[in-house]
């Protein structure tokens, strides 16, 4: 048999990498790519085993969370979102009180790893999606401790959905109308070429 084609039961040879070192070479951001999904995972993991964890101490358990979710909200928004799909936003406040959107979008030359895309856009969604759910088990238990948890992962979550939604259409918006005017130029220069003076 050889050192490619494994059958069922057969053991891996030790100079093989295992499978989860072997994904992480496909990531062009890996340690990125873990904390997108780390801090997340921890807030939602504190959260469900609150009970377990912590002695069941409510104040143990929101500080961890609330301090998980802000992580999460800022490595997203100033990391991740540029390094995983080359996106960035932010909110700028003007002199007259009024706030204005800002967004950043890599070059159409910085190339985007598919699977890092996808691992950002899918966990960028699912998180409120639990978070609302959670929130939705809060309110039928009458717990209002935890419904202010839940809302702040809502809250924190939702305001990078948004936030991202908004650059990627910018980002489409700003690629469409440079394709529109280079396919302009091109026409024009080309019928300039074509016609005699």
């Amino acid at each position: 048999m050889s050192q490619d084609n494994f059958g069922f039961g057969d053991t891996v040879p030790l100079n093989q990498p295992p499978a989860s070192r072997s994904f992480f070479k496909t990531l062009t951001h890996p340690i990125a790519t873990v904390f997108h999904i780390f801090f997340k995972a921890l807030a939602l993991v504190v959260y469900l085993f609150s009970g377990t964890l912590g002695g069941g101490s409510f104040i143990f358990t929101f500080i961890i969370c609330i301090l998980a979710l802000s992580f999460d909200f800022w490595t997203v928004k100033n990391i991740t979102g540029r390094l995983m799909v080359g996106l960035r936003w932010w909110n700028e406040t003007r002199e007259d009180g009024s706030s204005e959107w800002v967004f950043e979008s890599a070059d159409e030359s910085k190339q985007v790893n598919q699977i890092e895309a996808l691992i950002f856009w899918t966990t960028l969604y699912i998180a409120p999606c639990i978070w609302v759910l959670c929130a939705l088990s809060s309110f039928l238990r009458l717990n209002a401790n935890w419904l202010v948890v839940t809302l702040v992962g809502i809250s924190l979550t939702g305001a990078n959905v948004i936030g991202y939604q908004k650059c990627a259409k910018d980002a489409k918006g700003k690629l469409n109308s440079y394709a529109q005017s280079y396919i302009t130029d091109t026409f024009f220069r080309r019928a300039g070429n074509i016609l005699p003076l």
